[in-house]
């Protein structure tokens, strides 16, 4: 893997319908999701540089970050081809965006009480009596009377929530066009409008997909024609939930010729 000076990919992951299931399939459809990104990263990318992060956003909505920059989006789309895969094989789809960008760390989420006093106004009054000084900001007070939040969302997360939730409707792997140079060229692409690039994550083959099959000791993450016939499963089984326009968008995936 080639590290590169440019922004780390991130992947946003959403459970389709996720919204509509009752509470134990919510419950068993997040905990499979959970469970197969967690065997990815432990079993097939345990290690620097390829290592990932995983973020837990709210409700279904997952966040996997690289560790470093790469000079393409090979792995993360095999990353994403193969989580795709795994939720079909259990009768779950889900759909996916991939950007670049910055991801910024921990530091972020300290707030400089300096920066928001102003000089008319004491701190003590600003903040509370039980706020001490000075500030030591590495260190979180067990107990304080005030808690600040400040959101730590690189472009790497908006680019990616962006790409998924503005992105053609249906159980798609999104990638932005003005990312498409960094899609390998062999790679089974398509396009539904003018923003967005689809992968084809039904019939994709790549190396890090068959590393993640072997690692992960699951076979059927390669078996194409058995992706398909799951991917057929699940639109004749819901057929009346989907819209027109995200049923049209998975049936291009189903009928794509390996």
């Amino acid at each position: 893997m080639k590290i590169v000076k440019d922004g780390r990919w991130s992947i946003f992951i959403d459970i389709e319908g996720f919204s509509n299931f009752d509470e134990n399939r919510q419950y068993s459809s997040f905990d499979f999701l959970l469970c197969s990104i967690y065997k990815i990263a432990t079993m097939a990318f345990p290690n620097e540089p390829e290592r990932l992060f995983v973020h837990h956003i709210g409700g279904d909505a997952l966040l996997i970050v690289s560790s470093h920059p790469e000079s393409d989006l090979s792995r993360a789309i095999s990353i994403a081809t193969t989580i795709h895969r795994s939720l079909i094989l259990n009768g779950i789809t889900c759909k996916t965006g991939i950007s670049v960008g910055d991801f910024a760390d921990i530091s972020g989420c300290w707030i400089n009480f300096n920066e928001l006093a102003s000089k008319n106004q004491p701190r003590n009054e600003l903040f509370g009596a039980s706020i001490p000084e000075p500030i030591d900001h590495s260190k979180v007070m067990i107990g304080e009377s005030f808690m600040f939040l400040r959101p730590v969302l690189g472009t790497s997360f908006i680019s990616a929530y962006h790409a998924q939730s503005k992105g053609p409707s249906g159980p798609n792997l999104i990638v932005p066009n003005y990312l498409s140079h960094k899609i390998p060229k062999d790679y089974s692409t398509y396009q539904v409008d003018e923003e967005f690039t689809l992968i084809n994550w039904s019939i994709l083959i790549t190396d890090n997909i068959d590393l993640i099959s072997k690692n992960i000791n699951d076979t059927k993450l390669v078996d194409c024609k058995l992706i398909q016939k799951k991917l057929t499963e699940y639109l004749l089984a819901n057929q009346k939930g989907p819209s027109e326009k995200w049923l049209a968008n998975a049936k291009i995936l189903e009928n794509e010729e390996i």
